[in-house]
């Protein structure tokens, strides 16, 4: 229930978000492939989980440890430990698409602020890279790996 708080809360502070001007439509393409991944995950597809990730795509949790001055970790994964990860039973695992823009730089791409439950403390993050795959469907791509982390594992990456 603290988790449906947190998200109707962060929901109502991003409303008025970019999203609805991306050229693209990019939220409504992030949110097909959050949909698509949480079947995947619900029917612990291996395959189909595989292919909603770039494939350098890392996720990271936050891991307790048993240190005292260190009490949390942060625990990368890619590649056939991400797809094991997400194939594990979680009736917890949630992706809520908040918002997203369009991002045409070197690359073309969208990035999204996305919440993923399931993991201890949900993970909420500005800046979840997405590309274009061959298909022409959005996988999520790599992310800058103390992100999120720095503002929920308390500091494990300085």
């Amino acid at each position: 229930m603290k988790y449906l708080f947190f998200i109707v809360i962060l929901t109502i502070l991003t409303q008025f978000s970019s999203s609805s001007n991306a050229p693209d439509d990019s939220i409504k393409y992030i949110q097909e492939w959050a949909d698509g991944l949480q079947a995947a995950v619900k029917n612990g597809d291996k395959p189909a989980i595989k292919s909603f990730f770039y494939k350098n795509a890392i996720f990271l949790t936050c891991e307790h440890t048993n240190s005292s001055s260190r009490p949390y970790e942060v625990k990368s994964y890619r590649g056939e430990n991400l797809v094991d990860l997400l194939a594990k039973p979680n009736p917890k695992f949630g992706i809520h698409v908040l918002s997203s823009h369009y991002y045409k730089g070197n690359e073309e791409h969208a990035v999204a602020f996305l919440v993923i439950t399931g993991f201890g403390d949900p993970i909420a993050h500005t800046d979840f890279f997405f590309n274009i795959n061959e298909t022409a469907q959005f996988v999520i791509g790599e992310y800058l790996a103390c992100g999120w982390a720095k503002m929920n594992c308390r500091k494990v990456c300085e």
